[in-house]
């Protein structure tokens, strides 16, 4: 239950860990087997969402052309790339960071992981 209520005002420090929160609340729910019902699950996806930042990258293109993933791809302007990037933040309007990114990723696949064991044909 506590998934789908605001934090109280005596946890205002943890203000820029939401994904790990969220992630770690997933995480120990799914090791209990008690994740919640899909109508939160959803919740928790978009309280995600939410915490998207984009932002302009911009590289040496030198970095770039060997690169089989990023080779060929954004805008180039004289030796400098620039391309979308972006990731999520430690809440709404902070700005994206690895650490908060990595608990956000692993959230979301704990909500698509219970999608996916609830959706496999039952071998019964």
């Amino acid at each position: 239950r506590a998934l789908d209520r605001p934090l109280s005002p005596s946890y205002v420090s943890l203000d820029a860990s939401r994904p790990w929160i969220i992630y770690w609340s997933l995480h120990s729910l799914d090791l209990l087997d008690g994740l919640p019902e899909e109508v939160l699950m959803l919740n928790i996806v978009k309280a995600i969402e939410s915490l998207w930042s984009e932002s302009l990258v911009s590289l040496p293109s030198g970095e770039l052309n060997d690169d089989p993933l990023l080779g060929g791809k954004g805008n180039v302007d004289g030796d400098i790339v620039q391309m979308i990037g972006g990731g999520f933040g430690g809440n709404v309007g902070q700005m994206a960071h690895c650490a908060t990114s990595y608990a956000a990723v692993l959230a979301l696949c704990t909500v698509y992981g219970a999608g996916a064991e609830s959706s496999e044909p039952s071998s019964q």
